[in-house]
Formats: structure tokens, C-alpha cells, sequence
């Protein structure tokens, strides 16, 4: 098979399976808010499962590494159409969608995100070589934005006019469909020395091996994993702007409900162009040196809405937040596949992922808290300093990981030159 139609198929069963996903995880959290005491309870489900995420990253990770991943993805497609389907069929018979259900789906949802993604990110870097990851990544990051744009449209389009069974049948579709052609990708299974090795030892022993060996890569490479993890930043504080533009928009700027939504289109709409356009800056300036270009676009946008108080500003900042998120996120994808072996990809990512999820986690509660006392537009100032002391650590820690990444080059030539 061709690497165009196999990336072409990617892409398909990704979009198709992100709007269902998509699809969950606006529906899901909008019916648990509407019950009574929803909110607490939303709340605390969301903490819970975020911190068993955080704890179970590292083993997901050891899965991902010693399996198949094109199984792996299979399994999750799958297994999350069963558990939904077994759900829907309980609606059926119960004639509502109880608290318990909506529990049951938050947690295989956040589940299925957990470990297809790490996965997925392995999967492309196997399957693909190392010049077509830019090429891969920027594709994925368009059709990823277009995936979140199109669930949230078909969600707003059906939610209230339509039965909700109907909204999570269509979910159970998109899982099923993304199933079957994920079957037809080539995928050369290169996990069976890795298997051999799992039958020598007792599986905790091995995986408790497998994790040292991920950790070991971590702490010697803790330049690179630093500068990894403030690249989230800007993906951060957009979840934090999710609690934030809507209170900016009602009480300083003193507009309506529609100002937010127009500003999610902007962004969505940004954000697509952003994995564009990040292509011609990795080609133009290298991985590193373009992901400062998008982090400070990103902090530009920020520091917009703080000094141009007015809804034209605020609308336009949104443009330089979807370009400078969408374009860091696919500079980091590039900068992973390039410096992080695929034997240990899940591994890391996992423990990367998981971080960085508690980064969110502290950064978003410290926001929900906050903001009702110092306001938005000290919220926003807020996040400019915690962007640039984030642009300062990845501008050291790059230097820092290149100087010793030399100096290893310089000893290995002169250990060659001498045998």
C-alpha cells in the first residue's frame, strides 16, 4: 500500500473517531451539569478521574510499548462501541439515562483518550518515516481541530431537538466505522521479541521493568523532557480560557453569549490554519526555533485581550491563540517522533501525558477558584507570566539539552577515532 493511501486512512478512521469522542465529551458533561447538584458532582467525577489517569499512565504506557499498537487502537474503537452500546441498551429498558450510566461513560470515555492517544502517536511514528512526520503531524492537527469543530456543531445541532439515545447511537457509529478501517491500515508487528521477553519474566517483574527503563530515559534526558512539558502551556490555557473568556466577555466587555460562541468559531477556524501553516515554519526556521515563534504568537494573543479591552481585540486575539496553540502542538509531535525512540514511545508519552494532565489539573482548579475574586483580566495577566517563565524553561532547557547532545557526539567520535 502507498504511503499516501495509508496516511489518507489514518486520517479518516482519526477524524471519524474524534468526532466521536467529540461527541462524548460534550454531551456527557452538559447532561450530568443539568441534574440536580450537577455541578459538585461533575466536578469531583472529573478530579477522580484524573487522578487514576495520572496514576495508571505509566502502566497504559507498558501496554502500549508491548503490544501491537494497531491492536491496541482496535481494542479501544471496539471495546468503547460495546460498553456504549451495553449503556444505550440499559436506557432502553430503565427509559433514562441515570447518573450511574453517565458515570460509567465518563470514565471509559477518559479511558479511551488515555490510551488512544499515546497509542496513535506510537502507531504513526511506527508506520511512517522520519521525513513524512511533519507532513503527518500537521495533517493530523487540521483534521483534529476539524474533528472537535464538527462535533461540537453536530452536538449543538441535535441537543434539544433530538432523542439523546439517537446523539450516542451516532457515537457508537463513529466507533464502529473507525474500527473497520483501521483494519485495512498495513501494520508490521514488531512486538514479538518484545512478547519473547514478557514469557521470561512474571508480568509485574516485567512491567515494573519496563517502567524503570522509560524513567532511566526520562531522567537522563530531563533537558528535553522539560522542554516537552511547557510546550502544553498554551493547550493549558485554553482549557483555562474555557472558565475565563466567558466571564471576560459578560462582565468587562459586557456582551452577550454570542461573543463567545463567534470566538470559538474563530478559534477553531485558527486553529486549523495553524497546523498549516506550522509546516512552512518547521521547513523555514527547524522544529525548535519555530515552536518558540508559535508559543510567542500564542502569548501575543494574550497579552492583546489584556491591553485592547474591546470585543474587535478581544475576537481577533482569538485568531493568534488557535494558530499559536494548534502550530506547538505540532511541533512537539514532531520533536517527540524525532528524538524519542518508537520502542519507548509509549512509555514516555504516557508519562508525559500524565504530567501534564496534572499541570492542567493544578492550573484550571487554581483559575476556577481565583477568578471570582481577582477577576479576568487579572486571570489573564496571571497566565502571560506563567507563559513566559514556561518560554524561559524551554529557551534554557533547549540550550542545555543541545550543549550536552554535543558534547555526547564530540566523546563518540573521539571513542570511534581511537578504536
Amino acid at each position: 500500500m502507498s504511503q499516501n493511501r495509508k496516511m489518507s486512512l489514518l486520517l479518516l478512521a482519526n477524524i471519524i473517531s474524534a468526532i466521536g469522542s467529540g461527541i462524548s465529551a460534550f454531551t456527557i458533561p452538559w447532561l450530568i451539569i443539568n441534574m440536580n447538584e450537577g455541578e459538585k458532582i461533575y466536578g469531583l467525577l472529573f478530579i477522580s478521574v484524573t487522578i487514576t489517569i495520572f496514576f495508571l499512565s505509566p502502566y497504559i504506557g507498558v501496554i502500549i510499548d508491548n503490544f501491537p499498537r494497531k491492536k491496541i487502537l482496535l481494542y479501544c474503537e471496539i471495546l468503547a462501541a460495546i460498553i456504549f452500546g451495553v449503556l444505550l441498551t440499559n436506557y432502553f429498558f430503565s427509559g433514562e439515562f441515570s447518573l450511574w450510566i453517565l458515570i460509567i461513560m465518563t470514565i471509559v470515555s477518559s479511558l479511551y483518550n488515555a490510551i488512544q492517544i499515546p497509542t496513535l502517536m506510537a502507531f504513526t511514528q511506527s508506520i511512517f518515516t522520519q521525513k513524512e512526520y511533519k507532513k503527518v503531524n500537521s495533517l493530523m492537527e487540521v483534521q483534529g481541530q476539524t474533528a472537535t469543530f464538527l462535533s461540537a456543531g453536530l452536538v449543538a445541532l441535535l441537543l434539544g431537538k433530538v432523542d439523546i439515545w439517537l446523539i450516542f447511537l451516532l457515537d457508537i457509529f463513529t466507533f464502529i466505522l473507525a474500527f473497520s478501517i483501521l483494519l485495512f491500515i498495513p501494520y508490521q508487528n514488531n512486538s514479538t521479541s518484545r512478547e519473547a521477553v514478557i514469557n521470561e519474566d512474571k508480568p509485574i517483574l516485567k512491567m515494573y521493568k519496563d517502567i524503570k527503563v522509560a524513567l532511566k530515559y526520562i531522567r537522563e534526558n530531563t533537558a528535553l523532557m522539560i522542554f516537552i512539558l511547557c510546550t502544553f502551556l498554551p493547550f493549558i490555557m485554553v482549557i483555562t480560557g474555557n472558565y475565563i473568556n466567558p466571564v471576560y466577555v459578560y462582565k468587562e466587555l459586557e456582551k452577550g453569549p454570542e461573543i463567545v460562541g463567534y470566538s470559538s468559531v474563530i478559534y477553531a477556524l485558527s486553529a486549523m490554519t495553524g497546523g498549516v501553516v506550522v509546516a512552512y515554519l518547521s521547513k523555514r526556521f527547524g522544529d525548535y526555533s519555530s515552536t518558540y515563534i508559535t508559543y510567542s504568537i500564542f502569548i501575543i494573543g494574550i497579552v492583546g485581550i489584556v491591553m485592547f479591552p474591546f470585543v474587535s481585540a478581544f475576537l481577533l486575539m482569538r485568531v493568534f491563540a488557535g494558530v499559536g496553540n494548534a502550530g506547538t502542538r505540532v511541533l512537539r509531535r514532531n520533536i517527540m517522533m524525532d528524538k524519542i525512540p518508537n520502542e519507548i514511545m509509549g512509555r514516555v508519552n504516557s508519562f508525559i501525558n500524565s504530567f501534564s494532565l496534572l499541570m492542567q489539573s493544578i492550573i484550571v482548579g487554581f483559575f476556577s477558584f481565583s477568578i471570582g475574586s481577582f477577576g479576568a483580566s487579572t486571570s489573564f495577566i496571571t497566565i502571560i507570566f506563567i507563559l513566559l517563565i514556561g518560554l524561559i524553561l524551554m529557551i534554557s532547557s533547549h540550550h542545555y539539552y543541545k550543549r550536552k547532545s554535543s558534547v555526547l557526539q564530540h566523546q563518540n567520535s573521539v571513542v570511534q577515532h581511537k578504536n
